[in-house]
């Protein structure tokens, strides 16, 4: 014990600690991430990153990837690194042409396609103007993702 004098030429035992017990880490690939971090604290190991990718292969929220790989030895409260999928990357489309159509046929054709619209007015150079599209952001043709707002200018 601590604290207890000897005297000379008393044996002493001397236990050295081979430190924290370890464990296998285990394989956390495959799971839904709020799964696999409820299965990182109750192995007494801790999660330190999360990297969200994107993966056509692997829908939203399933882990991907985890360092250190499964079977390794780990002591407790050891750093996990798990790669999640945010799922497939979202398309490119190509803006449609709305310069000069009329803005309810603009409006409800980007609604229609899970877009929102802007719309700033400008006064009319032209009669026919009013009421019409008369510029665009992005540009029809121009590449935009799904859920962008388009910006649609139209002539009062």
């Amino acid at each position: 014990q601590a604290g207890f004098s000897v005297k000379p030429g008393q044996t002493v035992s001397v236990v050295v600690s081979g430190g924290p017990p370890r464990s296998d880490v285990p394989g956390f690939t495959g799971m839904l991430f709020a799964s696999a971090r409820e299965a990182v604290l109750q192995n007494r190991l801790k999660l330190e990153r999360v990297y969200r990718v994107y993966s056509p292969d692997a829908e939203a929220d399933t882990v991907l990837a985890q360092e250190p790989s499964p079977g390794a030895p780990a002591s407790p409260g050891a750093a996990v690194t798990l790669v999640v999928s945010k799922g497939a990357r979202p398309a490119a489309l190509l803006a449609p042409h709305f310069t000069g159509a009329p803005l309810d046929e603009a409006k409800a054709a980007l609604a229609g396609s899970g877009f929102s619209a802007q719309v700033e007015f400008r006064p009319s150079k032209t009669p026919d103007e009013r009421g019409v599209v008369v510029s665009q952001y992005p540009l029809g043709g121009t590449r935009f993702r799904r859920g962008e707002t388009v910006r649609l200018t139209v002539g009062q």
